[in-house]
């Protein structure tokens, strides 16, 4: 998975000026099963010299070097990766449902965080905040979340998705070179945190 969407990322920007992240069903992710992944280890097998060749490592490199703008239309909960791709998200566009929450369970696991969480969420929601969700794990109702600066709901009946085609369709219309306005705005907003937030990524999974 990781590695189709690296190759879809990085290909991107030949063609399009926006990359829309959505889904069907009820969960926008649900999360890695940590047992799995624990399966795979043994004993000194872990070489920190290997997270830049780790799928999900270039995964994220692929996003934090993306000159497009990313959008993710959000219908249920986002758990895990998904939780911290959205702190990478220009906009996070999400149904009002009260059931359904951002969850960043690593430290559950006895894991770190990822993603660059650890310094991306203490600033986009204060240390606290931060610390409520990746420390002691907990759950952030949409909501909630919404109040963190984290996403931002529809009206209710909106769908996500469709609310941001029709923003799209908004901007281009007779704006021949929106697509660059958007890319300078990107450079302008992430270009200079880029290569913090990679290192920033090495220091959580080494």
């Amino acid at each position: 998975m990781y590695k189709d969407l690296k190759i879809l990322i990085t290909e991107a920007p030949k063609a399009h000026d926006f990359i829309i992240f959505s889904h069907k069903g009820t969960f926008f992710t649900s999360g890695v099963d940590f047992m799995d992944q624990m399966d795979h280890l043994t004993p000194g097998s872990y070489d920190p010299s290997s997270i830049p060749t780790l799928p999900a490592y270039i995964f994220m490199k692929s996003i934090i070097d993306s000159p497009l703008f990313i959008f993710a239309c959000i219908r249920g909960s986002a758990i895990g990766i998904g939780a911290t791709f959205l702190l990478h998200c220009d906009s996070v566009l999400a149904l009002p449902h009260p059931k359904s929450y951002i969850w960043f369970p690593f430290s559950r696991a006895c894991l770190p965080p990822e993603f660059s969480s650890s310094v991306m969420l203490p600033k986009a929601a204060g240390r606290t905040n931060a610390a409520d969700a990746l420390l002691f794990g907990d759950r952030i109702p949409f909501p909630k979340a919404a109040d963190m600066n984290l996403l931002r709901v529809t009206s209710e009946g909106e769908d996500p998705l469709e609310v941001t085609l029709g923003r799209l369709r908004e901007g281009f219309q007779g704006k021949h070179n929106f697509g660059k306005t958007a890319r300078n705005y990107v450079e302008l907003t992430r270009g200079h945190k880029r290569e913090g937030l990679k290192k920033a990524a090495m220091r959580e999974v080494g």
